[in-house]
């Protein structure tokens, strides 16, 4: 996934790959009885995917790649990082900020 995403935005392929559509009674339905607001609802969102591309998927390929001696991933990761966007601030950075 990382050796074929392009650096420049790249991490919108892969937030992509993070992202899992809803089907079936989800597909129509936020929780059980509730109908959903949303024509296009996903399972894991654009925000979360995020989070999880930046804290998960990049440091354990970024660990992956030296471990393996791949030079050229390692590269590749520490630009996508560089370049991906901002995250937003979650409760736990507002909480650590504040002391």
């Amino acid at each position: 996934m990382i050796k074929e995403t392009p650096a420049s935005r790249g991490y919108l392929r892969l937030e992509k790959g993070f992202r899992v559509t809803a089907d079936s009674y989800w597909a129509s339905h936020s929780d059980f009885g509730l109908d959903s607001k949303s024509n296009n609802p996903t399972l894991l969102g654009r925000w979360r995917a995020a989070d999880t591309a930046v804290n998960v998927l990049l440091p354990f390929t970024l660990a992956w790649s030296k471990l393996n001696c791949q030079p050229e991933v390692e590269r590749r990761v520490v630009d996508l990082y560089r370049r991906y966007p901002r995250l937003a601030v979650n409760t736990v950075e507002r909480h650590m900020v504040k002391q």
